[in-house]
């Protein structure tokens, strides 16, 4: 599989395999499963400096936009004083949904225990009717 990301950054520049690739599955599944692995602390050393040397991108696509969207929130949150982001918002309403996707998944016992840690530091408001 490591040939096939050379492969796929020669082509493409780099070695950024969208988590859903058609034009090839198998390397798109492969690079979700290392990433998981990683995680899971299942990747040696060794293998690490390899997909390190090949230029692998251990975060997805998912953590990246997660990661932006948190920063936008911290923003609004240094401008308003608060983290309660409506969706009708004809300047935030992208940010609104992403606030209420995170409630979703913490209703639902599907968010990452460490980005509830950081949301709710920050003063996040778990229930969207609290004023």
């Amino acid at each position: 599989m490591c040939a096939a990301l050379a492969d796929y950054r020669e082509r493409h520049g780099d070695c950024r395999v969208p988590n859903r690739w058609p034009e090839n599955e198998r390397l798109a599944t492969w690079v979700v499963r290392t990433r998981k692995y990683r995680r899971a602390n299942r990747v040696t050393p060794a293998q690490v400096r390899q997909l390190d040397g090949l230029g692998f991108v251990w975060e997805s696509e998912y953590t990246d936009r997660w990661e932006r969207m948190y920063a936008a929130l911290v923003a609004y949150r240094r401008r308003h004083g608060h983290c309660r982001v409506s969706t009708l918002s004809p300047t935030d309403s992208k940010l609104g949904n992403w606030v209420r996707t995170q409630r979703g998944m913490h209703r639902k016992g599907t968010l990452d225990p460490e980005r509830f840690r950081r949301l709710d530091r920050l003063g996040f408001t778990w229930d969207a009717r609290a004023k």
